[in-house]
């Protein structure tokens, strides 16, 4: 569990969080997967009423930016597999699992300088000014 404030909020709202132990996941088939056909996927969100996504915004390498598609990958077993076809495999996930709602926390973006080394980039904090966002280096 994330900390026992959240779990307090969760359970004031009426809702239950639950710790993702390997033994509640389950193999299911994805219908209209093109490339992950099947995968071990946490068998407690499949019984869920709603699905709350809160995915922090990034930048990834192999996905150019990661919303909520990438933080359903919290929900697999094999995460490292995901990786070599992530776009596709990203878009299989999603058709399988539709949360209620998605809330981005953008607050502040993780991302890679572009060059021809990966290596983490700075993080990036949001500032809008006249109608448009800016950047800026986070303090």
């Amino acid at each position: 569990m994330r900390s026992a404030a959240s779990k307090e909020q969760v359970e004031a709202a009426g809702g239950e969080m639950v710790e993702m132990s390997l033994f509640k996941y389950v193999t299911v088939d994805i219908p209209n997967a093109l490339h992950m056909k099947q995968t071990n996927y946490f068998g407690d969100i499949l019984k869920a009423d709603v699905v709350i996504n809160v995915p922090i915004a990034k930048v990834h390498d192999l996905s150019r930016l990661t919303l909520g598609m990438k933080n359903l990958m919290g929900l697999v077993r094999d995460r490292p597999v995901m990786h070599a076809h992530l776009s596709q495999n990203l878009a299989d996930l999603a058709s399988f699992v539709r949360p209620g709602l998605t809330v981005v926390d953008a607050v502040r973006v993780f991302g890679f300088e572009r060059s021809h080394r990966r290596q983490p980039g700075r993080c990036q904090k949001a500032g809008y000014g006249c109608g448009q966002p800016r950047y800026r280096g986070c303090r």
